[in-house]
């Protein structure tokens, strides 16, 4: 739909006084969006849907969206236009001018000068810089990973098993279904898979790139392969051992 109105831009310029910022309420992904799109629009973003099995919740929420949707007037974009126009009109560095972070400070503040400190801001409405987005949208593969990584799946004895995981070499292996259905559905980013080694039933991610993937999650600064440590406490009492 956004993509559709940006299209017709010209049109419905022509047909309406002002346009106001496109407000999308999703549940997908945040990076299903084209930049286009982002460009040009508030994106609330929620993994929330509509109680289906509740016909009567569902149709009063339906009802309550709609209408705050009526209620919604072109003010305050109207006001966000202007004081942007002043900060786009002092840039002199574009290469490092960040539209998304610039234009999320400004948000903030003309939230918090609507609300008067009369109540605190929701701990989403925050400055969010491209980079913030780019690792948002990534959260979702992250905890995936994680949670398959986890040191109960891990397994001494290389092919894994499905379900299971172990380390080879400089990669670590995942037991799938099947390497083409999991690449197929994008359940692993491509920059941190060895395609070349992955094959069958065995899907090979690099393991220092998996490892920093991870890293930059939220809470995941130190995070560190759990059957890293494992193998080396075997390994120790092996030579404890000996």
């Amino acid at each position: 739909m956004g993509e559709a109105i940006i299209k017709s831009y010209d049109r419905l310029h022509h047909e309406l006084p002002n346009i106001p910022c496109l407000v999308a309420t999703l549940n997908s992904e945040a990076r299903e969006f084209l930049n286009e799109v982002r460009k040009r629009s508030l994106l609330v973003y929620t993994s929330t849907p509509l109680p289906v099995d509740n016909t009567a919740l569902a149709e009063r929420m339906d009802r309550e969206a709609k209408g705050l949707h009526n209620q919604i007037s072109t003010d305050f974009f109207s006001e966000y236009l202007f004081r942007m126009k002043d900060i786009v009109d002092g840039v002199s560095d574009w290469a490092s001018f960040d539209y998304l972070e610039e234009s999320s400070a400004l948000l903030f503040e003309m939230f918090q000068d609507v609300l008067r400190g009369e109540e605190s801001l929701p701990r989403w409405c925050r400055r969010v810089s491209s980079r913030d987005f780019d690792d948002f949208a990534w959260e979702p593969k992250r905890y995936q990973i994680k949670t398959r990584l986890d040191s109960k799946l891990f397994c001494a004895e290389y092919p894994p098993d499905r379900g299971q995981w172990t380390v080879h070499g400089d990669d670590i292996v995942l037991g799938v279904d099947e390497v083409h259905q999991t690449l197929r559905e994008k359940e692993v980013p491509d920059h941190i898979i060895n395609r070349e080694a992955s094959g069958g039933m065995n899907l090979h991610l690099r393991k220092e790139e998996t490892e920093a993937f991870i890293r930059r999650g939220q809470g995941d600064g130190d995070y560190e392969l759990p059957a890293s440590r494992g193998l080396l406490a075997r390994f120790g009492s092996w030579v404890s051992l000996r």
